[in-house]
């Protein structure tokens, strides 16, 4: 992201980086191979621009309104965990529901599987212990990472 600030600062607005998209090349911007991806990313900044967000705090004041984060799921390639995720970078609560925190659930014997309720259940456990969504988001991740490494450590 920040090789992008730095070297496109026209691309700092959706409308701006939406055109230096168009005009470099996405492929070349984001320095991703073409397809669904790169085609995802446009048609959300087109999505954006077309509803007059264009900066952090437009996102930010734009998905809190109602209706607003189940819209973007129109956009092909954007989910839950699309909407999630870009809650939490302009600083909004929230869980993005991957298959870590899929597995992390199913390994605590909860039989949930739709990211939305997922989402939901860690939420209302978070606000139980005074947890936002991002650091829920945070323990669980790391929660896993330490089994990782304990599973992969060679018995002695």
């Amino acid at each position: 992201m920040d090789r992008i600030a730095k070297g496109y600062p026209t691309g700092e607005t959706t409308s701006g980086f939406l055109a230096l998209l168009r005009s470099e090349g996405a492929a070349n911007i984001l320095n991703l191979k073409a397809g669904r991806k790169l085609r995802t990313i446009e048609e959300l900044a087109q999505f954006l621009a077309d509803r007059g967000v264009e900066n952090t705090n437009d996102l930010s004041m734009w998905l809190q309104a109602s209706g607003n984060p189940s819209s973007l799921m129109t956009v092909h390639g954007v989910g839950p965990k699309t909407v999630s995720f870009l809650k939490l970078l302009v600083g909004l609560d929230a869980i993005a529901v991957d298959r870590q925190i899929l597995r992390f659930v199913q390994q605590a014997s909860v039989d949930l599987k739709t990211p939305e309720l997922v989402e939901a259940l860690l939420t209302k456990a978070g606000r139980q212990l005074g947890l936002t969504g991002a650091q829920v988001d945070q323990l669980v991740w790391r929660s896993l990472a330490a089994h990782d490494r304990r599973t992969m450590r060679p018995a002695t």
